[in-house]
């Protein structure tokens, strides 16, 4: 095992209060020690929820943090960049975009995760589980000289090796 990612959305987490994923994340990030990485699924509706969830899951012990973007009302691309970039603002831990357009009713499009790669230095990675193979390539390719390490994850496990093929990260 290389990580433990509580509140992703294959999981209820987000049908859990805020007290709740707090109380489940403090007893994650307690139960693993240290042993491998703790990532956060820290995103919510709203941006306010976000950033407080964001600057909890860090206080917590989480070492990472997986954000998607907010649901139910379509947002524009820059509202989708300002949304990321004031979550930012709040944390020092590494932030991983994840892009899951069937849950969330809103698509991180390539070009924006490439600028947040550039602008922001705490975001450093995006995963693609939108399932579309052309979006997720894309994100290898905007992203490929950003001038950091820059991660990008197939959510969908039959995307998974031509991710690493095209020098996606595992």
């Amino acid at each position: 095992m290389h990580g433990i990612f509580p509140f992703g959305t294959n999981g209820e987490g987000y049908i859990l209060s805020l007290k709740e994923k707090e109380e489940l994340l403090e007893a994650a990030v307690d139960q693993v020690k240290g042993r491998v990485p703790v990532y956060a699924g820290s995103g919510c509706i709203s941006t306010r929820d976000t950033v407080y969830m964001s600057k909890r899951a860090e206080e917590l012990g989480a070492d990472a943090l997986s954000i998607i973007t907010p649901s139910f009302a379509l947002a524009s691309q820059k509202e989708l960049y300002d949304h990321y970039v004031e979550v930012a603002k709040h944390v020092s831990i590494p932030i991983i975009l994840y892009n899951i357009p069937p849950r969330t009713g809103n698509k991180i499009l390539p070009e924006t995760v490439e600028q947040l790669a550039r602008d922001v230095d705490v975001i450093v990675g995006a995963k693609d589980s939108s399932g579309d193979l052309e979006n997720l390539m894309a994100y290898i390719e905007r992203t490929r000289d950003v001038g950091k390490n820059f991660a990008v994850l197939a959510g969908n496990d039959g995307n998974i090796l031509k991710c690493l093929k095209a020098g996606g990260n595992a």
